[in-house]
């Protein structure tokens, strides 16, 4: 139940989040982004992506 999730922009992975997933919560556990996901908020989206991959799945709390 545990997710892997990334933002790939033109076949280049710009951020990648790892969410452990126990019950009915998430933790971010891990997550990682280039100079380019900074400049353009890829890790904000992804947050965002996170937030709505939990929510489909059912999972009530989520900790970052």
């Amino acid at each position: 139940n545990n997710a892997f999730l990334a933002v790939v922009s033109q076949n280049n992975v710009l951020a990648i989040a790892i969410i452990v997933v126990y019950g009915d919560k998430g933790y971010y556990h891990f997550s990682g982004s280039t100079d380019n996901a900074r400049k353009t908020n890829a890790n904000y989206f992804l947050q965002w992506k996170v937030i709505k991959e939990l929510k489909k799945r059912g999972i009530k709390y989520f900790f970052c």
